[in-house]
């Protein structure tokens, strides 16, 4: 037992000593990293993203410095029966400090069967469906990390 509150301390200890500090505390004016306003989206695909998005961000995606973004997705064959739904996000997200604004990118792809012996247009409906809803929750996720990523470092070096 003795050795388990010795480790513990220590593990506190040192990561007190080396600036570890949680990557959604609030800053210096007390704004909770991750609150953006999302933009809002335009067709069905921006609908998607933005709902995700909302979803990963601190509050509702609905207060803080604005997040634009520009959605790309597009669809490329990989065989006769499997499609790859490729998506790619620009982002732009301006800084509650006035600073420069926080830029970029993310892409990535899922892939859905458009047919075999035993689906159907509505099956094929389906599964096309869920691939557009897994991508915008994967492209969410990595502009959710990456503008994480981004806050720290401008964090760890003010100038930025």
């Amino acid at each position: 037992m003795l050795r388990r509150l010795s480790l513990l301390l220590t593990l506190a200890l040192g990561a007190a000593g080396c600036g570890f500090s949680p990557a959604l505390a609030p800053d210096a004016s007390g704004r909770i990293a991750g609150t953006y306003t999302v933009a809002d989206p335009t067709n069905g695909n921006e609908f998607r993203f933005a709902r995700a998005l909302r979803a990963h961000l601190p509050g509702d995606g609905r207060e803080g410095p604005a997040l634009s973004y520009q959605l790309a997705i597009w669809e490329a064959g990989t065989t006769d029966t499997r499609i790859n739904v490729v998506g790619r996000v620009d982002f732009v997200a301006e800084r509650a400090d006035g600073g420069a604004a926080l830029r970029g990118s993310v892409q990535n792809f899922v892939s859905y069967s458009d047919f075999d012996n035993l689906t159907t247009a509505r099956s094929v409906e389906s599964s096309k469906d869920d691939a557009y809803d897994r991508l915008a929750e994967v492209l969410a996720q990595m502009v959710w990390h990456r503008l994480l990523a981004l806050e720290a470092q401008v964090k760890a070096k003010p100038g930025l």
